[in-house]
């Protein structure tokens, strides 16, 4: 079973990732410019997590759709219709949804 992250948003407090009243993560190097970047990044990881859902729903929405949709003869040999299947195709294979399983710990 999946345990859900922390909701809300995350904000930097110092050397503190913190979200809804709770402490996330502690960025030992936060006074660097490296560290500020990581502390940037962690605080964000939900936003990220939300739009990469985002995406990946639109475009399962849209590959089901295309591939429900009776097409008639003339439609199929359009030129617009197939460029639509065809980078539909192209991005549903090539999408990597690991990224979006793994932050939710599946």
């Amino acid at each position: 079973m999946t345990k859900a992250h922390t909701q809300g948003q995350w904000s930097i407090e110092g050397s503190k990732v913190v979200g809804n009243g709770y402490n996330i993560a502690h960025v030992n190097s936060h006074a660097t410019s490296e560290g500020k970047a990581n502390a940037r990044l962690i605080s964000t990881a939900p936003e990220l997590l939300a739009d990469a859902e985002k995406k990946q729903s639109a475009l399962a929405e849209i590959h089901a759709l295309l591939h429900t949709h009776a097409f008639s003869e003339e439609e199929k040999k359009t030129w617009l219709v197939q460029e639509v299947l065809r980078c539909v195709e192209i991005a549903w294979e090539n999408m990597d949804f690991s990224a979006i399983s793994k932050a939710k710990g599946e």
